[in-house]
């Protein structure tokens, strides 16, 4: 039901995207343990682009992941590759790896657009579990801030409500 409600905002509201591969060496998790699939996401209403950022899918959305024949050594070599390469090794690079959903996506910026709801850095803090007194968390919230902001100014505060509202049960 909730996917539903998600995919009825995305047609009242235009919502479309569009996303580009980025090679694990080069994203922002490049540093992770974990091999994941990254992007650079484009979000549009309509035509209209107005926001850019880095969106990641673990590595169980790799086509790597779900072939049971593999050895765990030959699926993380597998998996690895394909996170580089954006294709997987195991099919002669025919198979097209999956690309973000927009309803996933929404729903991730969805989250971020809470920040909006809170007055300060601390009450956002507090809230989500966040010592008040890190750098590093007023660096997420600022991230989240910023991003709330460009999806206010493109959708609008009306259709924001209606997207958290209709993530809420996803």
């Amino acid at each position: 039901m909730a996917k539903q409600e998600i995919t009825n905002w995305i047609v009242k509201n235009n919502a479309n995207i569009e996303s580009v591969f980025v090679p694990f060496s080069q994203s922002r998790n490049k540093d992770e343990k974990n091999k994941t699939l990254n992007y650079k996401v484009t979000v549009k209403k309509g035509n209209r682009p107005f926001l850019i950022i880095d969106y990641s899918m673990g590595s169980a959305h790799c086509i790597s992941d779900k072939v049971e024949k593999l050895t765990p050594y030959e699926k993380r070599v597998a998996i690895a590759e394909e996170c580089e390469k954006g294709k997987s090794p195991l099919f002669g690079y025919n198979r097209k790896i999956a690309k973000p959903d927009l309803v996933d996506v929404l729903y991730s910026l969805s989250s971020e657009c809470d920040a909006l709801n809170y007055s300060s850095f601390e009450q956002w803090a507090s809230e989500f579990g966040y010592d008040t007194d890190s750098r590093q968390a007023e660096k997420i919230y600022r991230a989240c801030l910023e991003t709330a902001l460009k999806m206010r100014n493109g959708f609008g505060e009306k259709a924001i409500a209606e997207l958290q509202e209709a993530c809420q049960d996803y």
